[in-house]
């Protein structure tokens, strides 16, 4: 009859804390090591990629002068071609000349508004 209590006890007795783990870690351990492959994987894969990925980058920067000369350059070059020669800017006497020729023309006309 010891012996009988005894075996029952003994089969009747609960894992420990260890073998617990150690019995959860064989039923698991093939999708944990899938897991952490997988993820090994996606991760080497997103770093290849933001590597190799070309640079989509235009010189657009208008704080920096050189580029934006450039641009302004270009944009005239457009202009010009699309809508004929951009006009240069006018002398000191032509801005003389066309600030008396409104004076002129403003007098006129308030002349003929009275």
């Amino acid at each position: 009859m010891k012996q009988q209590r005894f075996t029952t006890a003994l089969l009747n007795q609960r894992p420990s804390r260890k073998e617990q783990i150690i019995q959860w870690l064989d039923e698991y351990l093939h999708w944990i090591v899938c897991a952490v492959i997988t993820a090994c994987v996606w991760g080497i894969a997103l770093i290849g990629l933001s590597i190799s990925r070309p640079t989509l980058a235009v010189d657009t920067d208008y704080d920096n002068n050189a580029v934006s000369e450039q641009i302004a350059k270009e944009w005239q070059r457009q202009a010009s071609l699309e809508f004929g020669d951009i006009p240069r800017e006018p002398t000191a006497e032509e801005l003389r000349y066309m600030k008396a020729y409104t004076a002129q023309k403003q007098k006129e006309l308030d002349e003929v508004r009275r």
